[in-house]
């Protein structure tokens, strides 16, 4: 298997193992006009708004924020932003997510199936993500939720709070 892994809503279930890193997780307001500059960053960055109006460009093309829209920036591309409309608030997190390979055989789909740890070395390659730069929430409660979630853990750091994480990224980005 070449080491491009790319991973959208269709294909996730294929892969074996799933494992998002989560770098920085963080709810931002602001009561007064606020900016971002212009950057790119070497991780990919979510966010979610959770009130007000903003614009962001994302390379040449421009996206109107609102609450309960979704953004996705991705690895080394040029964005940058600003607040339209305050208070403006929303929910970010930087992360990268690694996959292995998929299952080839009946009989390796079987033996995983039933193995809680695998038998071999799994051989994780960093994956791109194939999704929309910016989509509306379809259920912005339960997406808000489970990102509000992710933020406390990742706060809190309690014991296993690692593989709790990991379980809420995956729940979030599939929902």
């Amino acid at each position: 298997m070449n080491s491009r892994i790319i991973i959208n809503s269709s294909n996730y279930s294929s892969f074996n193992y799933l494992t998002p890193y989560i770098r920085y997780c963080a709810e931002d307001k602001y009561i007064s006009p606020w900016e971002l500059p212009r950057r790119k960053i070497n991780d990919y960055e979510l966010l979610f708004f959770t009130g007000g109006k903003g614009k962001f460009i994302i390379e040449d093309r421009t996206c109107d924020v609102k609450e309960n829209d979704l953004l996705l920036f991705k690895p080394q591309i040029f964005h940058y932003g600003w607040s339209v409309k305050q208070p403006f608030s929303f929910l970010c997190m930087h992360f990268d997510i690694y996959a292995s390979k998929s299952v080839n055989t009946m009989l390796e789909n079987e033996k995983f199936i039933y193995e809680s740890v695998p038998s071999r070395p799994v051989k994780y390659y960093k994956a791109e993500l194939d999704f929309p730069e910016y989509t509306s929430a379809k259920d912005s409660t339960y997406i808000q939720s489970v990102f509000r979630r992710i933020l406390n853990e990742s706060h809190k750091r309690e014991p296993g709070y690692n593989m709790v994480l990991k379980s809420l990224f995956i729940e979030l980005l599939f929902s």
